[in-house]
């Protein structure tokens, strides 16, 4: 609260003009000559009521706590001492500011508008004060400005030959199931004017039934990773386009189906048969990946210095249904998540944070994530009955939906993102262009998170 003291003036009793104004003399009708007549000279004048002097008081000091604009606000008139007994008489309220006060209850309510510092009058009177007497005081009332009103929405540059659109939304429908994902700008970043980071990928294959969801989000550090993030999706997903489509996309199939039929307890050898058999489908779209960075920074030398300048991240997320049950498959190196959700059942996470030694450090893609044991070890899989969506996310949505890594693991933090990406972006059939709700969700406000953000779903 803001305390604020204002000195009484000297006390002034305020009457009814007709009780303070002396009251005119009738006229009366002139004779026929034009002088008064006797009965008007002999009226008599009502004497003037005497003027009760208002009490000396201690002052009264008003206070408010200070309001955020754009948040509601309902905050009652304080006032010391605090055993006066006092009634508000009227509070003068900015018009601007969009707030209104209940006199009776000493109220003040509504939604600032504006922000700023506001000295507001306030008319007031004690108990037994004159029904007509009026004290006037002062109370300021601070008003924080919309953190969303400090950040800048600068353009990117469009000549820059790196350059990429700020957003981008897209929704891919297959016969099961959608693939819808949107990447938005960071406040960070459009503050600056600078490009985004992230991206990513989508892919239905209708003849097999394969789905394809892949998002990337480049370094921060890194002068080129915009183009990482873009060269690393596209390449990773051309790649399982054409291998999903064939033979590699068979032997998949063929092993989820031997996995099936084995018998409990004597399942690890068609276990590793479907392990190996993503590897050189989901582990190699990592590992082209990884090369086409390479190629990338070769055939550019002008404008990246090494590939450590395309630095990305990289989540690839696959699904299938086969037989009765749907093959989920990833690779995961870096932030962000990955995981298959079934709403009231359970969420299973497809891989693993890239925490570094220090907050917001994380591994990206390298050679080394790109080796034969790293791909066996980042290439995972689960078969469900059903699910009701298969995330993906960079860091931008994952930080702030779940704060930190052990709530990655929380059902109730999965129900909660679920409840409110149905609210927030319509994700139900009968709802025209999720796509673009699903962008508008994405700049939702999280204080402290203002990263770029791309979320991709299969559901």
């Amino acid at each position: 609260r803001t305390n604020v003291d204002v000195p009484v003036t000297t006390p002034v009793a305020t009457l009814p003009e007709t009780a303070r104004a002396p009251t005119p003399m009738p006229q009366s009708p002139s004779a026929p000559n034009g002088s008064p007549s006797a009965s008007a000279s002999s009226a008599p004048i009502p004497p003037t009521p005497p003027v009760t002097p208002i009490k000396e008081r201690t002052p009264i000091s008003f206070k408010l706590r200070n309001a955020r604009q754009s948040e509601p606000y309902l905050d009652e008139i304080g006032f010391e001492p605090g055993n006066a007994q006092i009634r508000l008489v009227s509070v003068e309220l900015p018009a601007e500011l969009g707030l209104t006060c209940n006199l009776n209850m000493m109220m003040v309510e509504g939604t600032p508008q504006v922000s700023g510092e506001f000295s507001i009058n306030v008319s007031y009177r004690w108990k037994d004060d004159s029904p007509v007497t009026e004290r006037l005081g002062k109370v300021t009332l601070y008003v924080n400005p919309d953190p969303k009103s400090l950040w800048k929405n600068l353009e990117s540059d469009r000549s820059d030959p790196m350059w990429k659109e700020d957003e981008a939304a897209q929704i891919v429908c297959g016969q099961e199931r959608r693939i819808i994902a949107a990447r938005k700008r960071g406040r960070s970043h459009a503050h600056v004017g600078s490009c985004c980071d992230d991206d990513f990928y989508l892919q239905h294959n209708s003849d097999q039934g394969w789905y394809v969801a892949i998002v990337a989000d480049g370094a921060g550090s890194a002068k080129a990773s915009r183009q990482g993030s873009r060269v690393a999706v596209r390449t990773a997903g051309s790649f399982l386009k054409d291998a999903l489509a064939g033979e590699a996309g068979e032997k998949v199939a063929a092993a989820v189906i031997a996995l099936q039929a084995a018998p409990e307890g004597n399942r690890e050898n068609a276990q590793r048969a479907l392990h190996n058999a993503l590897y050189v489908t989901v582990g190699h779209a990592a590992h082209r990946a990884m090369k086409a960075l390479f190629d990338e920074a070769q055939a550019r030398p002008e404008l990246i210095g090494s590939v450590k300048d395309l630095s990305t991240t990289l989540l690839i997320g696959v699904a299938r249904k086969i037989g009765t049950q749907w093959l989920c498959a990833a690779y995961w190196v870096g932030d962000g998540a990955v995981g298959v959700y079934r709403r009231g059942g359970e969420i299973q996470l497809l891989g693993e944070v890239d925490a570094g030694e220090y907050s917001g450090q994380t591994r990206f893609l390298d050679a080394n994530e790109v080796s034969q044991e790293a791909l066996l070890k980042r290439t995972r899989f689960t078969l469900c009955d059903d699910f009701t969506a298969f995330l993906l996310m960079t860091d931008g949505v994952s930080d702030p939906k779940f704060e930190t890594e052990a709530r990655l693991a929380n059902l109730s933090a999965w129900d909660a993102l679920w409840d409110d990406l149905q609210a927030g972006a319509g994700l139900s059939t009968a709802d025209e262009h999720p796509d673009q709700k699903l962008l508008e969700w994405l700049d939702f406000w999280s204080q402290g998170n203002h990263d770029d953000r791309t979320i991709a779903l299969i559901y």
